[in-house]
């Protein structure tokens, strides 16, 4: 039975695991386009080996950007005991735990204490920006869930998102390279996705992309691999 059931997704937390052969593949094709959409100008990652290996590939392509932190803010959500277990045994605490967000999961962070981290981190760096600045966050799952749980919220002040949010696997199958633009309009914020393989530059603000692929994602003969379009300008090589 165990013999040929499915590989899947296991919880990474803050195991500090690297990038897999795909996850490799993912991050200089990361790299590459990045370079093709115009560039960045700075780079913030979370000290972990996988966003390391990222910001080593998207660096390799453009030279003229620079890492200028890793701070401890942006490390992902710390699951506790539900790290290394598959995703489908783990579910059901994330999402009880994102019923309760005050109580930690076991050995690790309630979703209350993670939305709070996530929220002075983005805070910290929207105003660090400078003028014209186009800052790659090389992020962690649990970090693109918060942005898309306050934006649920309509943005609120205090930066507090939707709980259940935190919960979800919407975006398990997308690859590093999915770009989400944090930016103000008329001094309100929104998000807006940037297709990573789509021929429009990168613009000022926060641009936030997912690292690559970990020996704990499942790999499956390339599901992620196959989001990244035949089409691009800048293939896989």
């Amino acid at each position: 039975m165990n013999a040929t059931a499915k590989p899947q997704d296991r919880v990474r937390g803050q195991l500090d695991v690297g990038l897999s052969p795909q996850g490799e593949a993912e991050a200089d094709h990361l790299g590459r386009r990045i370079a093709a959409k115009g560039s960045i100008d700075s780079i913030v990652a979370s000290p972990m080996t996988r966003a390391q290996q990222t910001v080593a590939a998207v660096l390799k392509h453009n030279p003229n950007a620079k890492l200028i932190g890793s701070p401890q803010a942006a490390l992902p959500w710390d699951q506790g005991v539900l790290t290394g277990r598959p995703i489908s045994e783990a579910q059901p605490v994330i999402q009880q735990a994102a019923d309760h967000p005050n109580v930690p999961i076991p050995g690790g962070e309630s979703v209350d204490q993670v939305d709070h981290r996530s929220g002075q981190f983005v805070h910290q760096q929207l105003h660090s920006l400078k003028p014209g600045e186009r800052r790659l966050v090389l992020a962690h799952h649990s970090q693109m869930r918060f942005l898309h749980g306050w934006a649920k919220k309509n943005f609120p002040p205090d930066m507090s998102a939707d709980p259940h949010e935190m919960a979800t696997r919407a975006d398990k199958a997308k690859p590093a390279g999915s770009l989400i633009r944090l930016a103000k309009k008329n001094g309100k914020p929104f998000l807006h996705e940037n297709p990573i393989d789509s021929d429009e530059p990168i613009k000022p603000g926060l641009n936030f992309a997912r690292h690559g692929a970990t020996e704990l994602n499942k790999e499956s003969g390339g599901s992620r691999l196959a989001a990244l379009s035949p089409k691009s300008k800048a293939p896989l090589s």
